[in-house]
């Protein structure tokens, strides 16, 4: 066989082996599961239920919190904590028992719930309860930092800043946290002046020098004078970039405009309305305004916002009504429009409604969406894009064959995360009733992991998968132009669900693959270097 017709060969090998259906999940790594021993603690303790969403940094480590059970463990003093490592080296970073940095003669509490957010570059931000020995005095407190090194931002009872004498801080909530280990957080406050309806701030800054962004009742930047922020589902789930900048959204009362809704983007001392239901809708003819809810809105480091939105006015209808705008505030456009051309679709076929959008570093946009117009159906009519605004590509389909499988994609593309490489990862209700987890990039997309097949949890332990998720936190903002559960290595982190003997659920990392062109031309670089090695 001469030395080209051994190269054709050995790339159709390579060709058949990647698009082999198979159900084997792709390489993954334990973090935990319930019932494995709890590290560095004495033989027979366990863990026993996971308290929190686990999060990935950019190096690959996980942190999630946790209660635990057996040797050595009271239920009481010391059974929960927050573990933190790469997965096969976890150490616990705080634990009930633990002295609380920054309270003298307290120490962590065990607690029933336990958040905490984890940035890109590996801080931790976290609030839980300190008590006193014996246990008598219960405060709680947030603090932030990298494992080993916590300060302490501000406790129950210290001086509620910017808000006068006799104002003092109760408890706090859905903390984020940007590389550097700046805070942005929601916290209650009493005293002086304080109601049921002033009585929750959003604070950003460093440890020791927070200042209020927002607080409700307080004026609404941009708005007319005697309007006011009124706490609502989405007020207190602040995001912060790199820069310090904090986001959120808010709605308002006495505002002459109905069901008043705005966003805020801007350093802590000089938040700037940026999008506001009823206002006139930017790109759009005048006399036409736009609505959105609070969880519509994604931001990237550089400050680029995607917002999801409809539009009401002069010849708007319910098929052009759903919108995404892009651009930085108070400079958006539309992108995205009910009714505009679907990509990678038939002639005629048309975006009508859309997910919340997610912009990365680049600019790339990702957004689910459902069709309608020449040949879809209620079996065909979802979909997930991803890529620049100006040459979007389509990731999945439903009704598509999913890679690996002989099933198609289901229409419910509501678990998915990007990242600032270009890579997506997703789950998908198959066509066979299982739940798949895919990743990669557009137009090659993998098979990551599958329910309802034997699943590796670690030493040849085989066991059924029965469900899995993501998990993300994304859309709860946290640190601006960071998911929570994918980081910029294409790493996934996952959770799953499994039967065989114990039921009993875990977190897992698996790592999308490279391109198959990519490995394609490896593998056929690679045969000319093997036959040489055969001639030596």
């Amino acid at each position: 066989m001469n030395s080209a017709r051994r190269r054709l060969l050995g790339i159709a090998i390579v060709v058949a082996l990647l698009s082999a259906d198979t159900y084997a999940a792709a390489p993954h790594s334990r973090v935990a599961l319930l019932g494995d021993q709890v590290p560095d603690l004495p033989a027979g303790a366990t863990f026993d239920f996971f308290l929190s969403p686990p999060w990935i940094d950019g190096a690959g480590n996980v942190a999630f919190a946790a209660r635990i059970r057996g040797t050595g463990v009271n239920s009481i003093t010391n059974g929960t904590g927050i573990w933190m490592g790469l997965p096969g080296s976890l150490h616990a970073v705080a634990r009930a028992g633990d002295p609380a940095p920054g309270m003298p003669g307290m120490v962590f509490n065990t607690t029933s719930t336990q958040s905490i957010q984890l940035s890109s570059s590996g801080k931790l931000a976290f609030h839980t309860e300190a008590v006193s020995s014996p246990r008598l005095t219960f405060i709680d407190g947030l603090w932030v930092g990298a494992p080993g090194a916590f300060q302490l931002v501000a406790k129950e009872g210290d001086a509620a800043p910017g808000l006068g004498a006799g104002v003092t801080l109760v408890s706090f909530a859905n903390e984020a946290v940007n590389a550097d280990g700046r805070v942005a957080v929601a916290a209650t406050v009493k005293g002086t002046g304080v109601t049921s309806f002033n009585n929750t701030v959003i604070y950003a800054g460093p440890a020791g020098s927070l200042q209020p962004v927002a607080r409700e009742g307080g004026a609404a930047p941009g708005r007319p004078v005697g309007t006011t922020l009124t706490s609502s589902v989405f007020f207190g789930h602040p995001g912060i970039d790199g820069s310090g900048r904090v986001s959120f959204a808010e709605g308002l009362t006495n505002d002459p405009a109905p069901s008043a809704h705005g966003f805020w983007v801007g350093q802590p001392d000089s938040p700037q309305l940026f999008a506001y239901n009823g206002d006139p809708a930017p790109g759009f003819p005048a006399g036409v305004k736009y609505d959105f809810d609070g969880d519509s809105m994604s931001m990237n480091r550089a400050g680029l916002v995607g917002l999801l939105g409809s539009v009401s006015g002069s010849g708007i209808d319910p098929a052009n009504a759903a919108t995404i705008w892009l651009g930085q505030p108070g400079a958006l456009a539309p992108a995205f429009r009910a009714g505009d051309q679907a990509p990678a679709a038939k002639v005629g076929t048309s975006l009508h409604l859309f997910g919340a959008p997610r912009i990365t570093d680049s600019g790339s946009v990702a957004f689910a969406a459902t069709l309608s117009g020449t040949g879809v159906t209620a079996f065909n009519d979802e979909a997930l894009y991803f890529g620049p605004p100006d040459a979007l590509k389509l990731v999945a389909r439903e009704g598509d064959p999913a890679p690996g499988l002989s099933d198609t994609f289901g229409g419910n593309f509501t678990e998915w995360v990007v990242n600032n490489s270009g890579q997506v990862a997703f789950v998908n209700a198959l066509s066979s009733a299982r739940w798949g987890l895919f990743g990669g990039s557009p137009g090659d997309i993998k098979l990551l992991a599958i329910t309802n097949e034997p699943f590796d949890v670690g030493g040849g332990d085989f066991r059924n998968m029965f469900g899995l998720t993501l998990n993300d936190q994304t859309s709860r903002q946290n640190e601006v132009g960071s998911s929570t559960v994918m980081n910029d290595s294409g790493q996934v982190l996952f959770h799953g669900y499994f039967s065989g003997g114990t039921v009993t659920d875990g977190y897992f990392v698996t790592t999308v693959p490279e391109p198959a062109s990519l490995a394609l031309l490896t593998a056929a670089a690679l045969l000319p270097l093997r036959r040489r090695r055969r001639n030596r």
